[in-house]
């Protein structure tokens, strides 16, 4: 008895549920609510679009459409076909309204190719076109190659998204480096807004410690000399900086570097070679020739036959003076060939010590 009642109720229940859920199918759909995520943020899409997208392109009228007639897995997937799309959530609510969710993709850098084709990418290395009339601030790559070979372009996208995450970090370097150029060997040459001068980066590793280094540079030199007075920053050597000037600016020398010293002491390149002391022993044998000299003029005029003696006293120190003349000589010929050899190279190029561990 107990066991034929229980039958009852389940099968009464069965029935009033698939009544209840063929009712819920035949009704119209009441309207369509779309959010998409950051839309204060990101203007990539637009309300329009996606209502054109799953709706009007494919002939859907709401008002004349129920549940039971919409397809919510094949709308999804269709939303997902937008390239800005990076995930899509379409149901209907107890109000019968199509609830469409939309995820918009987040790009981390734009990239223009040679030819001068623009596109933008996100973190999953995803590429994206342009939106019309809109630009996303995000540092740019220029001459970007993207070969067929697909291990080879996730390597160079992987290298520009890591990039694009360190500058994007920091906001002095969002607004400093304004272009990032990569090379046919996949390393970057960075342009800056303050300063007319090409940043060699290299490799992506240790890109934190190598603008590190750079921002040292920065408040410590560039802030002191002028931001114009290298051309290139080269930022490739383990805690260094190694400034090349422009030209028709000669850098300081290591006696005039102390108000540019950093941490500990940066060196130069090249500093200009010291200008030899004239020896002190040939100061002292021209003292004795001027000695000699007036006496001997006073003693030609009192007596004759002194004379030769004093003019054979005088004469060895006259000797001697030529000789000190000659040795005075060698520190000068050295002094000009060191010019010389300098001339060669008239603008050394500055070092710069670097961030060292433990110094701010």
């Amino acid at each position: 008895m107990r066991f034929g009642v229980g039958l009852l109720l389940v099968i009464l229940f069965s029935v009033a549920l698939v009544a209840a859920s063929h009712y819920q199918g035949n009704k119209t759909i009441q309207g369509i609510e779309i959010n998409l995520n950051d839309e204060n943020d990101f203007s990539f899409l637009q309300r329009k679009d996606i209502e054109n997208l799953l709706l009007k392109n494919r002939n859907i009228d709401l008002e004349h459409t129920s549940l039971d007639q919409l397809d919510l897995d094949r709308m999804e997937a269709i939303a997902r076909t937008n390239p800005w799309v990076a995930k899509a959530d379409i149901y209907v609510d107890n109000r019968q309204v199509l609830q469409v969710k939309i995820t918009q993709r987040e790009p981390v850098a734009r990239l223009f190719d040679a030819n001068g084709a623009s596109f933008y990418m996100d973190s999953l290395l995803n590429l994206m076109p342009v939106s019309g009339g809109y630009a996303y601030a995000a540092p740019v790559f220029t001459n970007v190659v993207l070969l067929k070979n697909d291990s080879l372009n996730r390597i160079l996208k992987t290298k520009i998204a890591y990039i694009s995450n360190v500058i994007g970090a920091d906001s002095f370097w969002r607004s400093q480096i304004t272009q990032i150029d990569v090379q046919p060997d996949q390393t970057f040459v960075l342009t800056p807004l303050f300063g007319n001068q090409r940043i060699l980066l290299g490799d992506t590793a240790g890109a934190v410690r190598k603008l590190g280094n750079l921002w040292a540079f920065y408040k410590q030199v560039s802030t002191k000399i002028g931001w114009d007075k290298y051309e290139t920053l080269d930022l490739r050597y383990k805690d260094q900086v190694v400034a090349s000037p422009s030209i028709g600016w000669v850098p300081p020398k290591v006696t005039d570097t102390g108000s540019y010293e950093i941490h500990n002491n940066p060196a130069l390149a090249t500093a200009a070679p010291a200008k030899p002391e004239a020896p002190k022993a040939d100061a002292a044998v021209h003292k004795p020739v001027t000695a000699v000299a007036k006496p001997a003029a006073t003693t030609a005029k009192t007596t004759a036959k002194p004379k030769p003696a004093v003019a054979k006293k005088t004469e060895k120190p006259v000797a001697i003076a030529k000789q000190a003349v000659k040795k005075d000589n060698k520190p000068a010929a050295k002094a000009k060939a060191a010019n010389s050899k300098d001339s060669k190279h008239p603008t050394p190029k500055y070092i710069y010590s670097g961030k060292k561990a433990g110094n701010h």
